[in-house]
Order: C-alpha cells, then sequence, then structure tokens
C-alpha cells in the first residue's frame, strides 16, 4: 500500500487493469466486486503480479 501511494502513477494503471480484467466500471458493493474476481481475471493481470513481485524484492517479507 506503501508503494502504490508513493508512486500514483502505478496505482491507476492498476486500478485500470483490475476494473478491465473484472469487467467492471463501476462497483456499487465490495461483495459485487469480489463476485467479479476470478480464476480468469486475475489470470489476465500481468501488471499486479509484476507489481506486487517488485515490491517483494524492494521490501522482502523476511530480512536477508
Amino acid at each position: 500500500m506503501y508503494m502504490l501511494c508513493k508512486y500514483p502513477a502505478v496505482q491507476e494503471k492498476l486500478a485500470e487493469e483490475v476494473r478491465e480484467a473484472t469487467s467492471t466500471k463501476t462497483i456499487s458493493s465490495c461483495s459485487e466486486f469480489v463476485s467479479s474476481v476470478t480464476d480468469e481475471a486475475i489470470e489476465k493481470m500481468n501488471y499486479l503480479h509484476a507489481t506486487l513481485t517488485e515490491t517483494l524484492r524492494l521490501h522482502p517479507a523476511v530480512p536477508v
């Protein structure tokens, strides 16, 4: 979350990818969004995968 707040351009690009992958433009409830996140939608989110991988590379969960 910190890295997304630090880089708003990445945050916006990631949000757009999630919107496109889940085929949602407006969301009225959290449960509606959760139901739109399927395995197929997650497989389409390449930028999300890259963002999470890079963040974990820069800030590992376990000290190296």
